[in-house]
């Protein structure tokens, strides 16, 4: 019998989760700001940290609803998604409503300052449903198992107990996380500038999977598979090569 030898791996999953790191955790308070100061004029108010050269962008998405500006976020909206689909599979999805899923999941949050709901809402859907899963199949394609500590019980109830205002503060993401870690680690490696995990998936698109693109997505492929309209696949792609 082949006995499979498993390597453990630490990881830093849930930091960005529990401290704030992602544009939508940036926002979250930006977004109050600019609804309280609307609502009051109050120039206390009249604050963008990280967003004081992007105010369209912010303006444009603003809802007084976060569960309603998370949705504004989205690739694709839910009347963009009924045209992407075929009329078979829209049928099939139509009881079926993003925007009020979000409305529900948020109106359930137990955090109330606007960086911890947005934090609690994330970790608590898109962290285990995305992120996790995309970890646990790429560990386990290359038999490691993975070890992540900030998903400690204790430690996550430590986490969200501590007021947002802490976490992203003065242009700075996971604040508190970076100054605990200056006991430890060298200040040019803790504020260093965060690097992602990004394919240059656009650049593959654009170059050498052209072609196969084209035939995976072809109508004639769509039309076998029966999910997805054809027509407004290919205004998709139109755009995308331009």
């Amino acid at each position: 019998r082949m006995n499979q030898v498993f390597a453990e791996l630490f990881l830093g999953d849930g930091a960005d989760e529990l401290f704030g790191s992602y544009l939508s955790h940036r926002i979250a308070q930006p977004i109050r700001n600019h609804i309280d100061y609307l609502r009051t004029d109050d120039p206390r108010y009249d604050t963008y940290p990280l967003f004081e050269d992007n105010m369209d962008f912010l303006k444009r998405i603003a809802e007084p609803e976060d569960w309603n500006w998370r949705y504004n976020l989205l690739v694709f909206s839910d009347e963009e998604k009924k045209g992407l689909y075929s009329p078979a599979a829209a049928q099939t999805a139509a009881a079926y409503d993003t925007r009020r899923h979000l409305r529900d999941y948020f109106n359930g949050l137990t955090a109330g300052d606007p960086i911890n709901r947005i934090l609690e809402a994330e970790f608590r859907g898109f962290f285990p449903d995305q992120v996790l899963a995309f970890v646990d199949r790429l560990s386990m394609a290359h038999s490691l198992e993975v070890r992540t500590a900030y998903l400690d019980p204790d430690f996550i109830r430590l986490a969200a107990s501590i007021p947002g205002r802490l976490k992203i503060k003065d242009g700075n993401v996971k604040y508190i996380l970076k100054k605990a870690a200056l006991k430890y680690l060298p200040r040019e490696l803790v504020f260093r500038e965060k690097e992602g995990f990004i394919m240059p998936i656009n650049s593959w698109l654009l170059s050498g999977l052209r072609d196969y693109v084209s035939e995976m997505l072809a109508p004639a492929m769509l039309k076998k598979h029966g999910f997805f309209n054809a027509s407004y696949v290919r205004r998709l792609l139109d755009g995308f090569y331009g």
